[in-house]
């Protein structure tokens, strides 16, 4: 019995082992070339643009190919200064103010109730150890650098110069 289970078993497991079909053959155009893997790459894809041997011409695609950057430049620049206005605030008292009105009777009685409520907060949150001053610094100078990132002319991130045009925004970044 433990001989026919066990030869039972092995035809089962032998049954599921199959081959893999043959791939099918694929017949490329006869002008169909293409560069080997391990051969050098093209102009076309890298700096094709360097083979045009114009100086004006590579400056305005090196330029093109900035104003991605400085759109991202520009979103960190206003990022770090929200945050810089957030850690600002932080430092700041908070006032909250609050009412409500009421008025309820019950039943057939003569019995009326009139509610009134006022409420006014102010939260303030000394900064004793200096934790707020200092992300507030650390705000201040992300601001500063992101500013500054924009605005560098050798940056990659800095805006094109065509003469005396600069697409590019100042920062605004006070202390």
């Amino acid at each position: 019995m433990r001989a026919f289970t066990l030869a039972l078993l092995s035809t089962a497991l032998a049954a599921c082992a199959v081959e893999a079909p043959p791939s099918p053959a694929v017949h490329a155009p006869a002008g169909w070339t293409q560069r080997a893997p391990d051969a050098p790459a093209s102009t076309a894809d890298g700096a094709w643009w360097h083979d045009f041997a114009d100086p004006a011409f590579q400056r305005v695609v090196e330029r093109a190919g900035n104003v991605s950057s400085v759109r991202i430049a520009e979103a960190r620049l206003d990022s770090a200064e929200a945050a810089l206005a957030r850690a600002r605030a932080d430092l700041l008292p908070l006032f909250t103010y609050g009412g409500s009105a009421g008025y309820g009777q019950q039943g057939d009685r003569a019995t009326r109730n009139y509610n009134g409520r006022a409420a006014l907060n102010l939260l303030w949150d000394v900064d004793l150890s200096g934790a707020g001053r200092a992300r507030r610094l650390a705000a201040l100078s992300d601001a500063k650098a992101a500013g500054a990132d924009l605005e560098a002319p050798g940056s990659p991130h800095a805006p094109p110069r065509l003469g005396s045009i600069s697409p590019g925004r100042k920062p605004s970044i006070r202390l």
